[in-house]
C-alpha cells in the first residue's frame, strides 16, 4: 500500500504511524493521513494538509511523527509537526514544533487540535514522540548547529535555556514542559518499554549512531562526545577519536553509520522475539533486532535486510509489524506458522 498513491506528498519524506486496536494511523511527510481498518484493509477516513492551519503567517512544514492513545472515552493520534513562518524576521528561527491531536472518530471531520507549542527555533529534524505516564508526553529536539557553530561554539546541544539537542516533558494538561536530557545530535527514534526504560536512537556524524536509555537530566555528550568523525576528515573536533567516556554512554553504536530511525519492544509478535528492541533504519534498509541484557546492556544485534529506507515501525494487536518507508508504503511482517512448523532453511546462501 502507498499512502502517496491518491494523496501525493511535495515535501518528501518524513511523517509516522501509529496502531491502535484494529486500526493504523498513517501521515506523509505533508499532512496527508488515512485512517484504514486493519481486518478489511479499508480507508475509514481522511485527514488532508488544510486541518493543520495555524496562526496568520505559519503554514505547515513537515509532519515528523505519530503515536497512539487509548484514554477510558476515545481513542486519539497525537501529531509531532513542524510549523514555518514565511516572513519571520531572523532566518534560522523561524519554526515552531507543534503537538497536535485528533479522534479517530472525527478523523475526517476536526481539526487538529493543539496540545502543545515550542517558541520559535531552528529547524528540528527529529520531533519523534513517547507517552510517559498518562499525562506527560516526551518529545525529540534536532540540533541545528551548523558545522561552523561546533567549530566556534557556543553549543547549542549543551545549552540548557535551549530545545535544540534535548529532548522534553510535556504536562499535556499544563501545557508546561522541562528539560529531560541534553547533549543529543539528531534523536530519531524513541519508545518507553514495558519496564519504563526510555531508549531513543540518535545519528551521529560520520559514523557513532547511537542507542541510549535516557535517564531524567542525563548529558549525552554532542558535540563534545561522539563515536564519528568530522565529514572533512577522520578527527573530531573535541576529545579523543573513538571514544565516549566523559559522559552518558550509549549502550550501543554503530561505526559506521546506519542512519538509525524509529524503534520498539516487540510484545505481540512470534515468541522468539518477545521483548526485543527493533530498530528501524534508513541508509542500510534494514531492521536491526536487539536483545538488551538486564535492560542495560546489548546482548546482540541482529540484521534483517528488506531493503527500503524504513521511517517508522508500529506493532498491531494481531501479531504483524508494520513498516512505513520513505516512498510512503507500508510492509507488513507477520509469522508464517506453515513455514516455521516445516523446520527447513529455503533459499539461504552459504559464505
Amino acid at each position: 500500500m502507498r499512502l502517496r498513491d491518491e494523496y501525493p506528498s511535495q515535501r518528501g519524506p518524513k511523517g509516522g504511524l501509529c496502531s491502535i486496536e484494529n486500526f493504523l494511523i498513517v501521515f506523509d511527510g505533508a499532512g496527508n493521513g488515512l485512517l484504514i481498518e486493519l481486518n478489511s484493509m479499508t480507508v475509514e477516513g481522511y485527514v488532508l494538509p488544510k486541518a493543520f492551519d495555524g496562526d496568520e503567517g505559519f503554514e505547515l512544514h513537515r509532519i515528523n511523527d505519530i503515536t497512539c492513545k487509548v484514554t477510558d472515552d476515545d481513542k486519539y493520534a497525537y501529531i509531532s509537526y513542524e510549523m514555518v513562518h514565511s516572513k519571520a524576521t531572523n532566518p534560522v528561527f523561524k519554526f515552531r514544533t507543534v503537538i497536535g491531536k485528533i479522534k479517530l472518530e472525527e478523523f475526517q471531520t476536526a481539526r487538529i487540535e493543539t496540545v502543545w507549542a515550542s517558541q520559535l527555533t531552528g529547524e528540528n529534524e527529529a520531533g519523534r514522540l513517547a507517552l510517559l505516564g498518562d499525562n506527560n508526553m516526551l518529545i525529540t529536539f534536532s540540533d541545528y548547529s551548523t558545522s561552523e557553530q561546533y567549530s566556534i561554539g557556543p553549543h547549542l546541544a549543551q545549552d540548557p535555556s535551549l530545545l535544540a539537542g534535548k529532548i522534553i516533558l510535556i504536562n499535556m494538561s499544563t501545557k508546561e514542559h522541562e528539560l529531560y536530557s541534553k547533549g543529543h545530535r539528531n534523536p530519531q527514534g524513541l519508545f518507553v518499554t514495558n519496564t519504563g526504560n526510555i531508549l531513543a536512537t540518535e545519528h551521529g556524524p560520520r559514523g557513532g549512531d547511537e542507542l541510549n536509555v535516557i535517564v531524567k537530566e542525563g548529558n549525552y555528550g554532542w558535540p563534545k562526545e561522539t563515536h564519528g568523525v568530522d565529514y572533512e576528515s577522520y578527527r573530531w573536533k573535541y576529545g579523543k577519536v573513538g571514544r565516549h567516556d566523559n559522559f552518558d554512554q550509549p549502550i550501543f553504536a554503530w561505526v559506521p553509520s546506519i542512519a538509525v530511525s524509529n524503534l520498539l519492544q516487540v510484545s505481540n509478535f512470534h515468541f522468539s522475539w518477545a521483548k526485543d528492541i527493533l530498530i528501524a533504519s534508513l541508509k542500510s534498509g534494514s531492521l536491526f533486532r536487539t536483545r538488551l541484557d538486564n535492560g542495560v546492556g546489548v546482548e546482540f544485534v541482529e540484521q534483517i535486510w528488506l531493503g527500503p529506507r524504513i521511517r517508522d515501525i508500529t506493532e498491531t494487536e494481531d501479531e504483524r509489524i508494520i513498516l512505513f518507508t520513505d516512498d510512503a508504503s507500508l510492509i507488513f511482517l507477520a509469522p508464517a506458522p506453515e513455514f516455521i512448523s516445516s523446520d527447513k532453511r529455503s533459499g539461504t546462501i552459504s559464505w
